[in-house]
């Protein structure tokens, strides 16, 4: 008993925490909730079309900006899942997300982990200052974020 109360205890802490670095918290309405997760992806958009893409282009901006842009965008690994709540679906506060993203959970799963992996690859990349290795990586990227928007976003 004194087990179960203190695994259970665990889990719900573990819960409360990812939930709550996230943005989205388990008491949010669906509007707030799809708010949150247009927040995280304007963040998201701007470090990699303001900053990260114009260096990679053109070569303008300062390494700095593209590391902390890239930081950015590994700061939301092991975040993404809890930003589609469950009735935040297309038609919900302006959500522009499909409703087959909550029925693909195996694909949706395996383009966050990709996703993950290559903005992890663009920290690396961005940290190492090598424009090289930052274009390889920003392509990687850009195909993470295509891949889930042509599946599970309208537009």
């Amino acid at each position: 008993m004194r087990r179960t109360l203190l695994f259970t205890g665990i889990m719900a802490t573990a819960l409360v925490g990812t939930v709550a670095s996230t943005g989205v918290s388990l008491a949010q309405s669906p509007a707030e909730a799809v708010a949150a997760r247009q927040q995280v992806m304007k963040d998201k958009g701007a470090a990699v079309f303001r900053t990260i893409r114009p260096f990679v282009q053109n070569g303008t901006g300062a390494i700095a900006d593209v590391q902390a842009a890239a930081a950015t965008l590994a700061s939301h690994n092991g975040k993404y899942a809890a930003l589609w709540p469950r009735g935040t679906e297309l038609g919900v506060a302006g959500s522009k997300t499909k409703p087959e993203l909550w029925q693909q959970t195996d694909r949706l799963n395996q383009l966050i982990a990709d996703m993950e992996r290559n903005a992890t690859a663009m920290n690396v990349a961005a940290r190492s200052g090598d424009a090289a290795q930052i274009r390889t990586a920003f392509a990687g990227v850009t195909a993470s974020c295509n891949a889930c928007h042509d599946a599970y976003q309208s537009r």
